[in-house]
C-alpha cells in the first residue's frame, strides 16, 4: 500500500487559468515547491487535470496555485 504525504485533500474548486488555482475544503498543509498529483473523477468536470502533476507556486491556508495551464480545460464542478 502506498502512503502519501501530506495527506490527500478534497478539492472544491479549480480555476480555468494560465496557472490553476485549486481550492480545498480544509487547510491543506502544502508548501511552495511541492509537486502535487491530481485525481479528479469525471463527475467533477475538468477531467483533463486528472493524473496530472503540478508544482505549487503560491499557497494560502485553503488554496494553491500550480503550474498547470487549465485555460482550455472543461469547467470544474463541485457536486
Amino acid at each position: 500500500m502506498s502512503e502519501f504525504y501530506p495527506l490527500p485533500r478534497l478539492i472544491d474548486g479549480i480555476t480555468n487559468s494560465v496557472n490553476a488555482v485549486i481550492s480545498f475544503t480544509e487547510d491543506h498543509g502544502y508548501k511552495n515547491g511541492q509537486l502535487l498529483r491530481f485525481h479528479v473523477p469525471k463527475e467533477y468536470g475538468m477531467f483533463e487535470i486528472n493524473e496530472k502533476s503540478g508544482r505549487v507556486l503560491k499557497n494560502t491556508d485553503t488554496t494553491v496555485t500550480v503550474d498547470i495551464e487549465t485555460t482550455n480545460f472543461s469547467t470544474f464542478i463541485y457536486p
